[in-house]
């Protein structure tokens, strides 16, 4: 079994984005160790792709620093090689840093794979990530789809309004248009605030506290919890939407700034968007409750 080593730091997002290409290299016989964004790596263990390292540990601080302060860090530079040394094959998922590519080539004489965590084309992320690195390892690539066996009924709907960019963030209005809406459809629903998105229950809660459940999380497994208590899911371009999607729920992403076509999840929430000549994407609330009618939950 070969070891191989992938440094990826990113977003929620972006780490479950690297999913697909983490099982391609398991069921392809890879011993995988990822180091990533300390709040998100211990996804990969818990959803049995590899190992993950958080990237703020001490070790791979001469990844980071000017050789001017190698001198200052003692022998943390001979375990960062030291550690290089256990692995066949290093992965380096990076934007615009090709100076830590060359500064990893003069560290190990292992073989690097250099990619850059935006796709150089007109492809999606997961796509992209996919086909460049099993390309160079000269694998095919394999797809998979996600589903959790759900224990509760469609009208359990959660909604997440908010998202870790503000210019992420459909209209408030147009989430109390559509909360309305599924009230009086009958729906039970739930809005859940992230860590990093303050004034969410302001927002709504004050408006519908007697209708709807507000639940604050502090970790992507609470989260997790949720999900799959629920059985549809509504929310923007965030690390949970892809968290939920890569979960298997049903449900839809709104996306506005960025391009859906780039970002958009591992199935199966579908993404919405209008195409626009101003080049935003945000649905109206219309045009989401239009999708609704003609799909249901």
């Amino acid at each position: 079994m070969k070891n191989i080593l992938i440094i990826k730091p990113g977003a929620l997002g972006d780490t479950i984005l690297s999913f697909d290409l983490l099982k391609n290299l398991k069921e392809y016989g890879f011993n995988i160790n990822f180091v990533g964004n300390a709040d998100y790596v211990s996804l990969i263990s818990y959803f049995n792709l590899g190992k993950g390292i958080s990237i703020d540990q001490a070790l791979f601080l001469p990844l980071f620093l000017e050789e001017d302060d190698f001198r200052n860090i003692g022998n943390k530079l001979n375990l960062l090689l030291d550690f290089l040394e256990q692995f066949d094959i290093i992965i380096l998922i990076y934007h615009k840093k090709e100076e830590l590519y060359e500064r990893l080539k003069r560290f190990t004489k292992k073989k690097i794979i250099y990619l850059s965590s935006i796709p150089t084309k007109k492809v999606s992320v997961r796509r992209y990530l996919l086909e460049s690195i099993l390309y160079e390892l000269n694998l095919p690539v394999k797809y998979y789809n996600y589903c959790l066996n759900f224990s509760k009924k469609n009208n359990d709907i959660l909604i997440h309004p908010g998202a870790g960019s503000k210019h992420k963030i459909w209209d408030w209005k147009n989430y109390f248009l559509l909360i309305d809406y599924l009230l009086n459809h009958n729906m039970n629903i739930t809005i859940v605030e992230g860590p990093a998105e303050p004034n969410t229950k302001e927002n709504f809660y004050i408006y519908f506290k007697n209708f709807i459940n507000y639940i604050k999380i502090s970790t992507t497994f609470e989260f997790i919890h949720l999900v799959q208590n629920h059985g549809f899911y509504v929310g923007n371009d965030s690390g949970l939407t892809h968290l939920a999607s890569f979960l298997g729920i049903n449900g839809i992403a709104i996306f506005g700034t960025t391009d859906p076509w780039l970002w958009h999840p591992i199935p199966v929430i579908k993404c919405l968007y209008e195409s626009r000549e101003d080049g935003i994407f945000f649905p109206s609330f219309e045009f989401l409750r239009d999708y609704i009618r003609f799909t249901g939950f």
